[in-house]
């Protein structure tokens, strides 16, 4: 038996290791030459691989019986690198063969960057250093071979359905762009997505069948997609190439397909997961029978991990050229945000994987030393790089809008992570109460300024200056429901939802530049529902026991075009008002929205650099615990101000 290969150590810094694809032997087996090498003295040119560690296949399509996922979790496979044994995953594996076959129209170099080969993983220091090298070598690559995994039963049916629906318009470049060919797909109508005849007519391309869709799902939906990392990799590349199986993908042609698809909104509505069943027939049902499962409620409904690392790089990158470096234009804020959904192995990749896309001329770079304190570092805990990161922003923003990204207690899982840092190893649920609402100009603290509380970087705890009231106006009670739903229609027969009426009224005092408080919005509803004679109960999941977006389902005719429900409203409230409760308080008898983790004895609080109101739990006389913002009607706009009558110190925990 050979022996195993050894690593030995990088000279400097900026020293990295390149694979040389040698060849496959007679027999199959994968050889490959280590090349070690130093950015800052010239370079062969060489690509990066992207790929995933784990198992690359789609969950939701019926993947082989006979490999387990936790297979590929194994370094199961044998190479030989420098005539020694080195132990490989399944993927990595594949993508070594794939690679050794030299695929048309694949970009062609001697040696290739792969992570998972080219670090000691085992060497702490390392791993550190050439994580923090990583924006370099992507943006020194010749190209990114974005590697999704083997071929399986809908993969040739996916790449057609590419082909023609990137041939429609030219990709995207821009926001403008996005709205204009938004603008031109605007007259499809839902019918038109079966009608074959449609796709000649309207848009020049052969009929896109419902099992092609369905393969160009079930690649969306591939692990690949969701990885942290990869936002990286494929914003920062000068070019990139997809395979997929021995199949090759333009980057040019994928993007354009997806940004096609998530531009027609009747069309997308029929591929949301929750909508599928309703058309797919029972034959290709049983064919993607896991496409169609909708029992596990924090799945998304639409394939938004590929659409959002298309939509970085096309934004990004703008009109500049292929094989030129991509700008750096996004806070780390907005990115941290935008990609919370993804995965990572390791929680503290979360934070990594965004740091060198970050615009280091917006906060939190701002403080002086705070990219170095940021840097990646392993040798770091989660809760260390998580609180470092929050303490930061609150310092460098001199704001509380971080509260707004407090997701639900029973989803952390950062153990002794303080309440006020958001956890950013899990997604965000509920979602910001002003997520996507245009004018939603709430300044609950009037634009008073957090007060800087002079603790250390990594103390856990915050100190914040507010306004409370009276010890009395503590949560009375709670009330299952969220706006968009409060079944307006039969509410005066339902005791349990008469209690909500007072919320609806409350939002046509709102002013008129908040959606809440559309008039005539509230008018419609008001209207609609006094006619709606109809409601189909469908299966109800408890708050207490399911993460779910949705409390209670009620099939409404959402297809009226009477209805006020529809459009913008309901696309709001899917996302805002998910995982939220109606409350009340004592004394004042405060109204309002808060998570739905909150219970009796909580508190509502407006903090100074806070834009909404927040709940905090009580720990002991001065110390709190945050459960996440929340909407008070009355108590938006600087109000608490004159209505409470004193402020006060807080110590979040």
């Amino acid at each position: 038996m050979a022996a195993t290969y050894a690593y030995t150590h990088l000279p400097s810094t900026t020293s990295l290791r390149l694979v040389d694809l040698v060849g496959l032997s007679p027999n199959g087996d994968v050889n490959i030459s280590l090349l070690t090498v130093d950015l800052d003295l010239g370079v062969p040119p060489f690509n990066a691989l992207s790929y995933t560690w784990g198992d690359p296949r789609c969950s939701r399509a019926d993947s082989d019986p006979a490999i387990p996922p936790e297979a590929y979790l194994e370094a199961s496979h044998e190479i030989r690198c420098d005539d020694r044994r080195f132990m490989v995953r399944p993927n990595l594996r594949d993508a070594l063969r794939m690679l050794l076959t030299f695929l048309e129209g694949l970009p062609r170099c001697r040696f290739i960057w792969i992570d998972a080969i080219c670090i000691d993983q085992s060497n702490m220091h390392e791993r550190t250093s050439q994580v923090q090298m990583m924006a370099r070598i992507y943006e020194s690559a010749h190209s990114i071979v974005g590697w999704l995994g083997p071929a399986d039963h809908t993969t040739a049916n996916a790449t057609r359905a590419i082909e023609r629906l990137s041939s429609v318009f030219p990709l995207p470049r821009t926001a403008d762009d996005v709205r204009q060919l938004r603008s031109r797909l605007s007259l499809l109508k839902e019918a038109d997505f079966f009608n074959p005849q449609s796709y000649e007519t309207k848009l020049g391309i052969q009929h896109v069948t419902g099992e092609e869709w369905l393969s160009f799902l079930s690649l969306l939906y591939r692990p690949y997609f969701e990885r942290a990392w990869i936002v990286q990799e494929i914003t920062l590349a000068r070019n990139i190439v997809l395979v997929i199986g021995d199949r090759i993908i333009p980057w040019v042609q994928f993007a354009g397909a997806v940004f096609f698809v998530m531009s027609v909104i009747s069309w997308i509505t029929l591929l949301n997961r929750e909508i599928l069943p309703s058309w797919v027939d029972a034959e290709l049902a049983k064919r993607f029978r896991g496409l169609l499962d909708n029992k596990d409620p924090r799945l998304s409904t639409i394939p938004l991990a590929a659409a959002n690392v298309v939509k970085l790089r096309a934004y990004a990158r703008g009109h500049n050229a292929e094989n030129s470096l991509t700008p750096k234009t996004f806070s780390l804020r907005s990115l941290l945000n935008e990609y919370r959904s993804t995965s990572a192995t390791d929680p503290r990749d979360k934070v990594f994987a965004m740091l060198s896309m970050a615009n280091r001329s917006k906060p939190p770079f701002t403080i002086a030393g705070a990219g170095v304190t940021l840097a990646p570092n392993y040798q770091l805990s989660v809760v260390a790089v998580y609180l470092r990161l929050a303490r930061l922003t609150v310092q460098s923003n001199g704001d509380l809008r971080l509260f707004q990204h407090r997701e639900l207690n029973n989803l952390r899982k950062i153990k002794d992570l303080p309440s006020w840092v958001p956890d950013y190893s899990v997604w965000q649920q509920p979602q910001s109460l002003a997520e996507g609402i245009a004018g939603s100009d709430w300044k609950a603290s009037c634009g008073e300024k957090w007060r800087l509380d002079g603790r250390a970087l990594e103390d856990p705890l915050l100190t914040g200056y507010g306004k409370h009231g009276d010890a009395d106006r503590s949560m009375r009670e709670r009330f299952l429901g969220r706006f968009h739903r409060f079944n307006i229609n039969h509410f005066d027969r339902s005791p349990g939802e008469r209690r909500l009426t007072p919320m609806l009224q409350a939002f046509h005092n709102e002013p008129g530049a908040s959606l809440y408080g559309t008039r005539y919005f509230l008018e419609s509803v008001t209207k609609f529902a006094s006619d709606l004679q109809e409601v189909q109960d469908v299966e109800e999941a408890s708050w207490a026991s399911s993460t779910s977006n949705v409390a209670t389902r009620r099939r409404f005719d959402f297809s009226s075009g009477s209805n006020p429900l529809n459009g913008e409203f309901r696309r709001q409230s899917e996302f805002s008002m998910a995982c939220r409760v109606v409350f009340r308080t004592d004394g004042h008898q405060l109204l309002g929205l808060g998570p739905a983790d909150m219970c009796v004895g909580d508190e509502v609080w407006v903090l100074a650099g806070a834009d909404t109101p927040v709940i905090l739990r009580p720990t002991s006389l001065q110390r709190r615990k945050l459960l996440g913002e929340s909407f008070v009607y009355g108590m938006m706009h600087g109000e608490a101000l004159t209505v409470f009558p004193g402020a006060k110190e807080v110590v979040l925990e």
